[in-house]
């Protein structure tokens, strides 16, 4: 029924070629000028897995501006310099540093800006401390305490800096500025780094480095943008004087770096890809006209881009990517008419006969690509679409279109077959061919079950050595720590910082005080900053003020002090007892700078309020268990997102290689129709991910994600070789099946397997897959298949090897 049915489309479209062939140019012309209003999304929530706590970490640190911060290390590199020489060149840095890339650099904190600080933090001191600071203040309002802290002042007081230090104590008798400095101190790290403030620079320990943090004005995702970024860092950094070395950290270097390396592979491989296409046509298969074979995939591309977008509204960057790997499998259906064609003398007569194995084969590959759409990532879906498009138009051209432009007659195929001779249809599978691919698939079976995967998806980074040894010597200078990151997210300010108060203290008594960095010990929330400033006036007025004021009086007259010294402290102690309200902490200048490193506005609407961890498995448990208890928060942990993102992205490939092989089985024992040419379909398939595992094994690889998303698409692949050979057994028509599958497999090595010769880490796993899966499923679909089939299907005789 399909031979007849098709031959009456087949014959219907001939006596139509024209208006066939305008229909097929205008298409193709309509779809190229529509190329430019396609609307490409380069999000890249588009490619990551529906996982919730995934795609709110993505959201967070895009709405954040973390992503975008740029951090530069200064450092000297000669002994003869000092500390000063290096400030002049870091402030020479900054401001060459264009408003056009960087929105907000900073290099320290002004002494001036310290100050102030500390002084607007001394007025609010009643605010600020905690039942636990009351404590402490309680057990240092006694004799021996106060004695020895004045005896210590008056020591100090007859050196250097005396008056100054006379000013202190006269304010501070108790040391609260102390108390004080310390919260001060935690904040510090929530940098991340070590650092040491000095002249107003964030200097390293050794004060021979010196670090910068700017806001980048380009977003860590803009390609462009990036290299521009990278281009300008790059040439102040070049011009830097000889005594001084830099090291920087930015994920736009990464983002710039990544395509760069990209570039470069696809410039090598296309090169070689390119030599290589022109061998084929020009020599092997000797006919001009065949590159009309690879123009229909890339027509059958570039139509199906513009029908999936009308569908699906957008399109992912990345998966336009695959476009080139989508027009490899399509190449297929194409060789396999012109061959067929070229060997029957009568391009209507060849086109017929490898019809039906060609829309199986097609359908089959379609399975594959409608795994797809059981992934949780949308990109994939998008893929599933343009994939399918585009591999049922390049069917419908290969076999309703190119066969109007072949010249009918038989003859030499290049260098395949003699000189006024038709072309061979050759044969090279037998017993002993077959008992070597089964040899070799044993071997590889033994490998194969020792696979490994590899979890860590950062393995597929391919950012350039230099840049990474940068970031390293980075890291070693400023020992730099990954964070764990608590965010509060509230419609309303207060609301979200009474959350942050709670999280705090449940955080101190989980991992220790010294290892949480928040604002809830210096600014907490206006709730909590009255029940502090009630507290503390409570404390003063229930008897503490006139103890501290009998025991001073009392010691100081010891160390010298006059009665009256310590008036300045006592007036500010009183100063608050008449206050029943607080000032809204994040309208104060004097802080600015460090209020907006933990709280922030959101851009829908809202506020968020963050809490700095270390980012160690001893701390995240008890982060992540205290984030469960308040709905509004949620923790943002590097080692716990990259097991999610590894994990999430494993899952997602196993369930679509499950399905996907199902499928493959399902369709192929449907058009098949029985188990046993079903099996012998199929032994491509499984022979090349035996191979595919056990060669990688064997040379010390393991499994990655890309390995694996690249194996769904050699299935498609090895099950149409396998469909084809098998089809060739049962009809044993000489259609030319052998060279065809030949050139097929050809045709991808040459498009997707010289990825081999890529740097990149993700291309040359991709490259590596298709040379050993498509390689493998060619061989057996040779040498083993037609021998399986005759075994298989009872057929006797000896097969006769091709001249």
């Amino acid at each position: 029924m399909f031979d007849r049915w098709f031959s009456r489309l087949y014959d219907r479209i001939s006596e139509n070629r024209k208006i066939a062939l305008y229909l097929l140019i205008f298409l193709v012309g309509a779809s190229g000028a529509g190329m430019m209003f396609v609307k490409f999304n380069s999000n890249i929530k588009l490619m990551i897995p529906h996982h919730p706590t995934i795609v709110r970490n993505i959201e967070f640190f895009r709405s954040s501006n973390m992503a975008n911060k740029v951090l530069i290390s200064i450092g000297l590199n000669d002994p003869t310099m000092d500390k000063d020489d290096l400030i002049k060149v870091v402030d020479s840095l900054v401001s060459s540093m264009s408003p056009e890339f960087f929105t907000k650099i900073t290099s320290g904190v002004s002494d001036e800006a310290i100050d102030e600080m500390m002084e607007g933090q001394m007025q609010d001191l009643a605010e600020s401390f905690s039942p636990q600071d009351m404590a402490t203040v309680d057990s240092r309002i006694s004799n021996e305490y106060v004695s020895l802290a004045l005896a210590e002042s008056y020591r100090r007081m007859l050196g250097p800096g005396g008056i100054i230090h006379s000013s202190m104590t006269r304010g501070d008798p108790l040391g609260l500025k102390l108390i004080m400095l310390k919260k001060l101190q935690t904040l510090s790290t929530s940098i991340g780094h070590d650092v040491k403030v000095d002249k107003g620079k964030f200097f390293s320990h050794d004060l021979q480095n010196i670090m910068i943090i700017a806001d980048a004005a380009v977003a860590v995702t803009d390609i462009r943008g990036s290299e521009k970024l990278y281009n300008h860092l790059n040439q102040i950094l070049d011009g830097l004087p000889d005594y001084v070395t830099s090291s920087v950290i930015a994920g736009h270097f990464h983002t710039f770096s990544n395509e760069n390396v990209i570039k470069r592979d696809i410039r090598l491989t296309v090169a070689i890809a390119s030599i290589g296409f022109l061998v084929l046509i020009f020599v092997i298969i000797g006919d001009h006209r065949a590159l009309l074979i690879y123009i229909i995939p890339l027509a059958a591309v570039v139509i199906a881009t513009n029908i999936s977008y009308f569908i699906l509204g957008e399109l992912s960057y990345s998966v336009i990517g695959l476009a080139a790997v989508i027009a490899g499998i399509s190449i297929d259906y194409g060789i396999h008419v012109f061959i067929a064609a070229k060997m029957t003398g009568d391009p209507a007569k060849g086109v017929k006969l490898v019809a039906k194995p060609l829309v199986i084969g097609a359908l089959t590959t379609v399975g594959v690509f409608f795994a797809f759409f059981f992934s949780q990532i949308d990109g994939y879906h998008q893929l599933a679409v343009l994939s399918i498009v585009s591999v049922l138009l390049a069917l419908l051209i290969s076999m309703l279109i190119l066969p109007q432009f072949i010249t009918p007659g038989q003859g030499k195929l290049g260098l395949i077959g003699r000189q006024g001779e038709e072309p061979v249809d050759y044969n090279f599978s037998n017993g002993a061919t077959t008992f070597i691919w089964f040899g070799c698939t044993l071997i590889l079976l033994y490998f194969a079950l020792g696979v490994k995967l590899e979890n860590n998806i950062l393995r597929v980074d391919g950012t350039e050595k230099k840049i990474i040894d940068s970031e390293d010597r980075f890291k070693d200078l400023w020992g730099t720590r990954k964070r764990a990151i608590l965010v509060v997210q509230e419609d309303d300010l207060q609301t979200a910082l009474e959350v942050n108060d709670k999280i705090y203290a449940e955080a101190v008594e989980a991992i220790g005080a010294p290892n949480v960095s928040s604002l809830a010990p210096l600014w907490p929330s206006k709730k909590r900053r009255l029940e502090n400033l009630a507290r503390w006036n409570e404390f003063w007025r229930g008897g503490k003020e006139e103890k501290l004021r009998e025991i001073l009086a009392r010691e100081g007259e010891k160390h010298k002090f006059s009665k009256s010294a310590f008036d300045p402290f006592f007036q500010s102690l009183t100063a608050s007892y008449d206050r029943l309200e607080v000032a809204a902490k994040e309208n104060d200048e004097s802080i600015k700078e460090i209020y907006g490193r933990f709280v922030s506005k959101m851009e829908g609407g809202g506020y968020q309020v963050l809490t700095f961890a270390p980012d160690l498995e001893i701390h995240v448990g008890p982060l992540d268990e205290i984030s469960q208890r308040h709905p509004s928060s949620f923790l943002v942990s590097g080692a716990i997102m990259e097991k999610l993102f590894s994990g999430a992205f494993l899952a997602d490939v196993s369930v679509l290689t499950k399905v996907a092989v199902f499928l493959v089985v399902a369709l192929t024992f449907l058009f098949m129709g029985n188990m046993k040419e079903t099996l012998v379909a199929l032994a491509p398939v499984a022979t090349s991910a035996i191979w595919i595992l056990g060669t990688l094994t064997m040379f010390g690889h393991s499994m990655n994600v890309a390995n694996m998303v690249a194996y769904i698409v050699v299935m498609g692949l090895c099950v149409d070789y396998g469909i084809f050979m098998t089809y060739k057994s049962r009809s044993g028509q000489k259609t030319g099946t052998v060279l065809a599958v030949t050139f097929s497999a050809i045709s991808t090595l040459l498009g997707a397997g010289v990825l081999v010769f890529a740097s990149h880490p993700a291309l040359f796993s991709t490259g590596s897959t298709m040379l050993i899966g498509v390689g493998a499923g060619h061989l057996s679909s040779i040498f083993a298949v037609p021998y399986l089939y005759d075994l298989l299907m009872g057929k006797t005789g000896h097969r006769e090897m091709a001249p």
